[in-house]
């Protein structure tokens, strides 16, 4: 359950930062500044960080759909569909939204 409904720009705005932060990780994860230590339940500590950036992602992602009266569930409904006419026009290759 949501605390608070951030505005829909609000929340793709922070989407967006948030998955920036994703990607730092995992900047940071390929030039070597993990050390590869294991921690609790076997995980790295790049896996904890990454994680939290990923739940921070999720929450946006979910804030940002609640704002259009979608449910997660409906946002991947809505993504296989597409996927599928894409798959059946043979255009799952190439650029563009409409395919």
């Amino acid at each position: 359950m949501l605390v608070t409904k951030p505005s829909l720009e609000y929340a793709t705005i922070a989407f967006a930062e948030e998955v920036g932060e994703a990607c730092g990780k995992l900047k940071r994860l390929h030039r070597g500044d993990y050390k590869t230590s294991v921690h609790m339940n076997g995980n790295t500590e790049f896996d904890k960080d990454f994680g939290n950036e990923l739940g921070d992602v999720l929450y946006y992602l979910v804030c940002a759909a609640h704002n259009v009266n979608l449910t997660l569930s409906d946002v991947i409904a809505l993504n296989v569909l597409k996927l599928q006419a894409r798959h059946a026009a043979g255009t799952i290759k190439g650029t563009g939204d409409k395919r």
